[in-house]
This record gives structure tokens, C-alpha cells and sequence, in this order.
């Protein structure tokens, strides 16, 4: 008699938060409901028989992927999975299980940054919630935009404040004063006292007097060849646009000299050539050329340079990624300090009017 072999069953693969899982503990330790959400075409319950799972395979196969995009039936799909580590935990919502996970449960951590990721696209309670906690680096300009439309003074201020102090490389003076004043309209207290403390007025936009297509045309597109500084500053028709125009002069004498000279001449020659906009319109810049010359002359950033980078580390982002960073610091996609200096300079020319 002949005897035909029999076919092993195949074995499921799943994956959640970036890891495959080979038992129902594993996958408890790294539940992405995005990536769970994809399995309930079936695959999951029939990983949960593998496990020797069959009651709780029945009763995931009554949930569908679309279940899990309503925080009702979400929240009472994840009490099924971990109805042993929940059953005695009075959790109403899919916040309050995230807030448990978080910061009672260091086991499953994990579960509350990734529930946390999901909520704060989609409820504004648990955005706030993240952000003033400082739980998770997010795209928080992002995440608030989204919820613009619903008119929450806490939200619209917070994400006027991230506007108009700048966030990551996105600032924009004008945009953050209008959220914020909108804020106010709503009565919300700090959007209020930010009106009346006229901080809008302090800290306007630094080149609003200027006409910046016709600095970059003239003078940044060319840069480092640029007109001698009396037939330059012809093309200025106000104060600021010629100091912006002397500076970018003044800046291309220091990059021509960069090859002959030793990193100590080099800062004194800077220092000659750029004191004179350390107090004005070009302040941030020549503060910022100042400390990445110090670094240079002694690789690392000096007292005098980190005292000067914290006086404008609010207003001009490479200051404070400087601080933050170091060494490490990316600016422009590029290792900013990793550069020769001619080429650093050259960026910050190039990018001059990124951070007003």
C-alpha cells in the first residue's frame, strides 16, 4: 500500500510595530492597531488557532477591518485581545486606555504611543493632550491643521505659538498671529494676553521693508559675485535693504579670504568685517557666522558663542538646532559643520531669507 505523505499545515506569519510574532505575549508587547487592522482579512484568527487561541479566534472573527475605524468597536476589539491584563481596569476610551498604557503600563508602552499616533489625526483632546505633555515628536503644525476647523481656542492658539516661534524649520510670523488672534476672539486666556502684550508688534517680520525677490535676483542667486559695494548698495531704495546688501558684500570678502587664512585670523577678519550687524536687521546671521567660526577655531561651541546662541535661539532655528545638536546639527539636508566653511557660508546666503 502505497502511503502519501501529509501536507503540514502552513504556518501564518503576522506582524505588528515592526516585528513578526510568534506568540500571542509577543504580540501583545508591540499591538499597532494600524497594522492589526490588516490582519482581520482573516490571518489573525487563524495565527490565534496556531497559538491554541480557538475560543478568541471566534471572537475576533466577529470584528472586520472597518470595525477598528470606529473607537467603540476599536476599543472593544483591544479589551477582547488583552481582556486578562484589562479586565480589572476601568477604561471608558480609547484616550483613557492610551493615558494607561503610557504611564502605568511600562510593559505595554509601546501600545500607548502607537494608540496615541492613531488618536491625535483624529481627536483634538488627545492632540492637546500629547503635545503639552511632550510624549511624541511630532509633526504637531501637521497634526493641528488638521484640526483647524473645529474652532478649539486652545488648539487654534497652539498652533498660532508653533507658527510664530518657529517649529522645526517652519516659521511664519504673520500666519501664527492671525491663529492666535482668532484664539482670542474665543476668549482663550493666553491667546488674549499674547494680543494685548502687542508681542505680534515686537516681533515683526524682520525684512517686511524689504523687497526680496529683487535681493535674491540681483545679488544671492550670483553670490559670491556681486557688485563692488557703492554700486551695490544703488539698487537699495530703504535703510534695510542696504544694510541687507552691505552685509552680503561684506560676506563675500570673508569668503574670499577663507583659503588664506588660519581659523583664529579668519574670526578676527570675520569680526572686522560683520560687527557692525550684530545689533541690527542681519543680527541673527552675524551672530550664527560668529559661533561656527568659534567652533572651528575650537571645535566646540565656545561660552561666549553658546550665550549668543541662546539670545536668538527663539527667533533663528539653526541657532537652536546648533545648541541642541552640535557637531550633529542638519541644516539645509545637509551635516551643516561637516562642511568646509565656504560651503557653509554659502548655504546661509543662499537661504538668507528662510527665517525672518
Amino acid at each position: 500500500m502505497k502511503l502519501v505523505a501529509k501536507a503540514k499545515p502552513v504556518k501564518i506569519r503576522i506582524n505588528s510595530g515592526g516585528e513578526e510574532h510568534s506568540s500571542l505575549d509577543s504580540l501583545k508587547m508591540n499591538f499597532c492597531i494600524s497594522d492589526v487592522k490588516e490582519l482581520l482579512d482573516g490571518r489573525l484568527s487563524r495565527w490565534l488557532r496556531q497559538q491554541n487561541e480557538a475560543s478568541l479566534a471566534e471572537d475576533v472573527e466577529k470584528f472586520n477591518a472597518e470595525d477598528l475605524d470606529l473607537d467603540e468597536k476599536c476599543l472593544a476589539f483591544i479589551k477582547l485581545i488583552f481582556y486578562k491584563e484589562l479586565e480589572s481596569v476601568e477604561i471608558a476610551s480609547l484616550f483613557d486606555l492610551a493615558k494607561y498604557w503610557y504611564t502605568n503600563d511600562t510593559k505595554y508602552r509601546f501600545n500607548g504611543e502607537s494608540l496615541f499616533n492613531r488618536l491625535v489625526d483624529t481627536d483634538v483632546e488627545v492632540a492637546k493632550y500629547v503635545y503639552k505633555n511632550n510624549l511624541l515628536p511630532l509633526n504637531w503644525i501637521a497634526i493641528f491643521l488638521q484640526h483647524e476647523d473645529l474652532k478649539d481656542p486652545e488648539a487654534l492658539y497652539i498652533e498660532g505659538k508653533l507658527w510664530f516661534d518657529g517649529w522645526g524649520y517652519c516659521k511664519d510670523i504673520e500666519e501664527g498671529y492671525s491663529l492666535i488672534k482668532e484664539a482670542a476672539t474665543y476668549g482663550w486666556e493666553e491667546a488674549l494676553k499674547f494680543v494685548s502684550d502687542k508681542i505680534y508688534e515686537k516681533n515683526k517680520r524682520r525684512f517686511s521693508n524689504v523687497d526680496k525677490d529683487k535681493i535674491k535676483d540681483t545679488f544671492i542667486k550670483s553670490w559670491p559675485s556681486v557688485p563692488n559695494l557703492e554700486r551695490a548698495l544703488e539698487f537699495a531704495t530703504n535703510n534695510d535693504e542696504e544694510i541687507i546688501i552691505s552685509f552680503l558684500v561684506a560676506c563675500r570678502v570673508l569668503y574670499q579670504k577663507i583659503n588664506w587664512l588660519t581659523s583664529m585670523e579668519l574670526m578676527t577678519c570675520a569680526w572686522d568685517l560683520l560687527k557692525e550687524y550684530e545689533n541690527g536687521i542681519m543680527k541673527y546671521e552675524t551672530i550664527f557666522i560668529f559661533t561656527i567660526l568659534d567652533f572651528d577655531a575650537f571645535k566646540k561651541i565656545t561660552t561666549t558663542g553658546e550665550t549668543r546662541l541662546e539670545s536668538i535661539k527663539n527667533q533663528y532655528p539653526p541657532a537652536k538646532s546648533l545648541l541642541e545638536h552640535g557637531n550633529n546639527m542638519i541644516l539645509f539636508n545637509h551635516h551643516f559643520l561637516k562642511l568646509r566653511i565656504n560651503e557653509r557660508l554659502k548655504l546661509l546666503i543662499t537661504h538668507l531669507f528662510d527665517f525672518e
